[in-house]
């Protein structure tokens, strides 16, 4: 009687396990639903693989570009205009890897940031020859345009 007992309270409790389970919501959240421009940026943690220095720069090229031919976001490339920032770093499926670190990783070519120094010349330097020269250029392009316009309307 006893046996039966257990294996009743038993059977009970494994088909109520899956009633006390969390049900799983698979909607996003509005802020997801609601967002038009997003920012992909390196993981300012991750390092650099000395076997794939540019690893991480490739992954967030393939990352955006596949966020621009789905065409539901416009990227931006700083993370203050964006609605969503990604995060991203390149795996090498490895536990334990050497890396280097680099704080300037997400700096882009060309890109002016907030504690660069730009240096600014006050005054162009401007010998006589270069202003010669300049005229003379200016004055030969001149020349040419007014002697095709002069051959075209004969």
């Amino acid at each position: 009687m006893q046996k039966r007992l257990y294996a009743l309270l038993t059977v009970g409790l494994l088909m109520a396990v899956p009633v006390l389970a969390k049900s799983k919501d698979k909607t996003l959240p509005p802020y997801i639903l609601q967002a038009h421009t997003v920012a992909v940026i390196i993981d300012p943690a991750a390092g650099i693989d000395p076997e794939d220095p540019h690893a991480n720069q490739i992954a967030q090229n393939d990352v955006e570009t596949a966020l621009m031919n789905w065409g539901r976001f416009q990227r931006v490339m700083g993370t203050q205009g964006a609605d969503l920032i990604i995060v991203i770093r390149k795996g090498h499926g490895r536990p334990v890897g050497a890396t280097i670190t680099d704080p300037m990783q997400n700096n882009r070519p060309g890109a002016i940031n907030a504690g660069d120094t730009v240096w600014v010349p006050a005054k162009a330097e401007r010998s006589r020859w270069t202003i010669l020269r300049d005229v003379l250029t200016t004055g030969a392009q001149i020349a040419t345009v007014y002697l095709v316009i002069h051959q075209a309307t004969k």
